[in-house]
């Protein structure tokens, strides 16, 4: 008899899931139909001050803005790290034939191919979700169009309990750039992030 509730219990379970990844699913789609992709707009401008070395540490600062669709400054993060070099990482999702990318991470490391520590570095996403919306998409679009991006956003960085795919990060390297020039990461034609100098 338990064992027939348990099963019962369990098949149920299975079901629940089944049935939450297809709303989940579903709403994902629907939300990469309603919105514009990203691209061939700045979605960062940056700054580097310099560098500092002591017997105990390496420090490196600068200056960040995160921009919206319009251009305009969503946030500005000064501040110093320790480290030689930035990075930045960017989190992109394929849905549809459709490239978005969000900027995840700014990390600091000693040596260019230094593996980074997952726990480490400032994450961005709390600069542009706010109130279930994602203010990368400027004041010219749709509240709702905000929040389809906000929820691609969440499910980009795996925020929902099913499994993901189409995922993928990779990283921008900014120990290229030089001290006091202002420099600019945009998204390309394909949606994809790129630097260069402003």
């Amino acid at each position: 008899m338990m064992k027939k509730i348990f099963l019962k219990l369990i098949t149920t379970i299975i079901s629940l899931y089944i049935i939450y990844c297809g709303l989940v699913y579903l709403r994902l789609f629907m939300a990469a139909k309603n919105i514009t992709e990203l691209k061939n707009q700045d979605i960062l401008t940056f700054i580097i001050y310099g560098s500092s070395s002591s017997l105990e540490e390496n420090t490196i600062s600068g200056r960040f803005s995160i921009l919206d669709s319009g251009q305009n400054e969503i946030t500005q993060i000064e501040r110093s790290w320790n480290g030689n070099y930035l990075t930045v990482d960017f989190t992109q999702i394929e849905i549809n034939k459709r490239v978005i990318s969000f900027p995840s991470t700014i990390y600091s490391r000693n040596r260019i191919f230094e593996k980074k520590n997952k726990n480490s570095g400032i994450k961005l996403d709390k600069y542009y979700n706010e109130n279930k919306e994602c203010i990368l998409l400027d004041k010219n679009y749709s509240k709702k169009q905000r929040q389809d991006l906000y929820f691609i956003s969440c499910f980009s960085k795996k925020k929902y309990l099913v499994p993901a795919f189409n995922i993928n990060s990779y990283t921008l390297d900014l120990s290229v750039c030089l001290n006091d020039f202002y420099y600019v990461i945009s998204y390309n034609e394909s949606g994809k992030a790129i630097l260069h100098q402003r």
